[in-house]
């Protein structure tokens, strides 16, 4: 299934997922922390919308495309693994979506491997789901690193 959402979801947003995937290797911490607070954030927020009559459709909307969101993660977070691979193997950037696909099919069938590890291996796809997650927000902008500026006298 996270192949063949992920063959999809490349072909759709050819541009964005590998942006969304690189801003969650290179900025993994806060990737991680955009993650955690969207996993956690979403259900805490749709559940009190549906008590009102507004706030039924939000609610239930949002509860909708959850798992939808959780597969991209998915996607986005094997999608950076399989940057991050490719970088430590010197190995030069895609030339072509059937490259990058070669390296998700990779990425995702060693991480698939590990999660097969007792406790480490679910730990670890855990944190590639989260990093995924607080991808797509570093991708569109909507978080970036605090910057100091010298302010103006």
């Amino acid at each position: 299934m996270l192949l063949a959402f992920g063959a999809v979801a490349l072909l759709i947003f050819p541009l964005w997922l590998p942006r969304a995937a690189n801003t969650a290797k290179t900025s993994p911490g806060l990737n991680l922390e955009v993650g955690l607070g969207s996993l956690l954030a979403m259900p805490v927020f749709a559940v009190p919308l549906c008590v009102t009559v507004i706030g039924l459709t939000l609610g239930f909307a949002l509860m909708a495309i959850y798992p939808a969101l959780l597969v991209l993660a998915w996607v986005v977070g094997v999608l950076a693994l399989s940057i991050w691979w490719r970088a430590a193997l010197n190995r030069p950037p895609p030339t072509s979506s059937a490259s990058t696909f070669k390296w998700f099919v990779l990425a995702l069938a060693v991480l698939m491997l590990l999660a097969w590890l007792p406790f480490t291996g679910m730990l670890f796809a855990l944190l590639v789901m989260l990093a995924g997650l607080g991808g797509p927000a570093g991708a569109c902008g909507a978080v970036s690193q605090r910057r100091t500026r010298p302010r103006a006298w």
